[in-house]
């Protein structure tokens, strides 16, 4: 018999979920003073369903009582699994390994959504799975540019996604809308859900694995018209690589109308960091949008002020020249506006800037 495809579980499968499980377990009992003898607790309830494990543990337990301690219980877990969750050693590399066999992927798992939202962000598990060549039947996490891609038989996905996917594609054939969060009963009682996940790009950046413009190159991107912030170092980037090119799918003159792009799903976007460092709306948690610096595939972008030799400056002009850069005083612009041309008040043309 061929393999054709893989199913994995996700907890003690794919990611090294069970320790925290038994610490949240542990929790539990503590909160409430009640004793456990951890190593027994274990061995009597692996494999079963926390509703299982409290109709045991509190028999005549309401089915509305239990769901309440399970989601205290989940919450618990995903407090203690939040800073450290890993993946079981050597899944990913066996993963790519399928993939790239041609194997198609999914995951099979009874754990809480919000649950399985925290591994799927955390280690791009959704960009595993997620169909990358066209097939008859495919289910769609979402619209992002590194997800949804043209030429299945059949898609299942949101409302959304099926939209963005219009935009970029036309009309899917056989498109299914399933919101997120529901759940749907496919062929031979398959039950499928769909949850947001995040960028594959914030997903390495979370891992701490360096961008490179090799990764960036596989993506489509949006950026600055020709002419404006930092496009000419963009476009020399990719010159200087034969093997590369740059998939410029959308450009536009202004930073606010980029990100706009980016939220629709429509590429990454490629802007000035000042743009994006101290917008309260980007990388904070439940937000839209996350970024990273880039400043090391592109270098830095220089921005200069002019002022006409000579002419008197009045006070909100140097006060504006100092939000600019706290490195440019009001005594070294008005010693540079005193200079002969080309000579810095020293001598030297250089103002240390």
């Amino acid at each position: 018999m061929t393999v054709q495809a893989l199913l994995f579980d996700l907890d003690g499968t794919l990611i090294d979920s069970m320790p925290h499980h038994h610490t949240a377990w542990v929790e539990w009992h503590a909160r409430r003073g009640l004793k456990i003898d951890a190593d027994s607790f274990f061995v009597s309830t692996a494999g079963r369903s926390n509703d299982e494990i409290f109709r045991d543990m509190l028999p005549g337990t309401s089915a509305a009582e239990i769901a309440v301690l399970v989601d205290e219980k989940e919450t618990l877990y995903r407090e203690f699994a939040a800073p450290s969750l890993a993946l079981i050693a050597g899944a990913q590399d066996f993963v790519l390994r399928a993939k790239e066999a041609g194997l198609r992927l999914a995951v099979c798992t009874a754990s809480t959504p919000q649950n399985m939202a925290l591994a799927f962000q955390r280690f791009g598990i959704d960009a595993w799975v997620d169909p990358s060549r066209a097939v008859p039947r495919a289910i769609i996490t979402h619209g992002h540019a590194d997800h949804a891609r043209a030429g299945h038989g059949n898609v299942l996905a949101t409302a959304e996604t099926l939209a963005i996917m219009q935009q970029r594609f036309g009309p899917q054939p056989g498109g299914q809308a399933l919101p997120y969060g529901e759940r749907l009963t496919l062929g031979d009682g398959l039950t499928c859900m769909l949850l947001p996940a995040g960028h594959v790009l914030a997903t390495e950046a979370a891992r701490g694995e360096q961008l490179t413009l090799q990764r960036l190159a596989d993506f489509p991107l949006i950026t600055y018209e020709p002419g404006y912030t930092g496009r000419s170092q963009i476009d020399e980037a990719f010159s200087q690589h034969e093997d590369l090119t740059l998939n410029l799918v959308l450009s536009a003159m202004d930073a606010d109308v980029i990100k706009t792009y980016t939220r629709l799903g429509l590429g990454v976007g490629l802007v000035a960091e000042m743009a994006v460092k101290d917008d309260p709306t980007m990388g904070q948690p439940g937000s839209e949008l996350v970024w990273r610096p880039v400043g090391h595939l592109f270098g830095p972008n220089l921005a200069r002020l002019a002022f006409k030799r000579g002419a008197y400056l009045r006070q909100f002009v140097l006060a504006f020249a100092e939000l600019i850069s706290d490195r440019l005083t009001r005594q070294l612009i008005l010693q540079a506006m005193q200079a002969p041309p080309g000579q810095s008040a020293a001598g030297t043309g250089d103002y240390g800037l």
